[in-house]
């Protein structure tokens, strides 16, 4: 997702949404193309259960 604002609560509606990614502009070039490498490359997993199919968005220090 990318957001020129930078408002807290902008931030944590898009979160909210389940976006996989967060840019804010402005922004570099090469960040957002890191930033597609990293999404179409190297996916996070899925959480799959009866009621839930979804990328897994937890923190790996859990």
């Amino acid at each position: 997702m990318l957001t020129a604002d930078r408002n807290s609560n902008c931030i944590h509606k898009i979160i909210n949404s389940g976006a996989d990614d967060i840019l804010a502009k402005p922004l570099a070039p090469n960040i957002l193309i890191n930033r597609i490498h990293i999404l179409t490359w190297k996916r996070k997993g899925f959480v799959v259960t009866s009621d839930y199919f979804d990328p897994d968005r937890r923190d790996n220090n859990r």
